[in-house]
């Protein structure tokens, strides 16, 4: 996609990867990413073990497929969607379901701060950066040499709250 993109310009600068999207774009591969399929998915496209840049926004179950590419994969750096309407403290994500679709409407996606920083801590990696409601900067901690300090902030932009159920990380 090109829409809020973080890998966009990337690409235009020249550099390549495997972008891969739920709807048909062009340069993209064209699947829908559930945690049972995305190291297959992966190793289809003999996607190294180590890379540079992973970039996760699904809307919706980023917490599970992040969690799941991790366990084989170690990017250099991650960006990574989160859902930024919840206190810092809490460590939740929204329960599995491999057919999630975000509703346009509830803060019922994604994962908290809290659950980052301990999925950070799981494998390996520091965040380095929050951007705004968008996105956490994972670095994996054998890259950093001192952990930087940025406000970290919560963003209410949703006007529903949700009542489905939230998994404690």
């Amino acid at each position: 996609g090109t829409y809020l993109s973080n890998t966009k310009l990337l690409s235009e600068q020249g550099w390549n990867g495997l972008l891969i999207e739920g709807k048909e774009f062009p340069l993209t591969k064209q699947h829908f990413v559930t945690k049972e399929n995305i190291l297959e998915i992966l190793e289809s496209y003999n996607t190294p073990i180590e890379f540079d840049l992973l970039s996760i926004d699904i809307d919706g179950n980023d917490y599970w497929i992040l969690h799941e590419i991790l366990t084989k994969h170690k990017p250099r750096v991650i960006v990574s969607e989160f859902n930024s309407e919840h206190p810092l403290e809490q460590s939740k994500t929204i329960e599995y379901d491999p057919a999630f679709t975000f509703d346009n409407y509830t803060d019922y996606y994604g994962y908290t701060y809290g659950a980052g920083v301990k999925l950070a801590e799981k494998f390996g990696y520091t965040i380095i950066y929050q951007q705004s409601n968008m996105n956490l900067f994972y670095l994996r901690n054998d890259l950093v040499s001192e952990t930087p300090e940025f406000k970290k902030e919560v963003y209410r932009h949703w006007n529903g709250v949700s009542n489905k159920k939230w998994i404690e990380i």
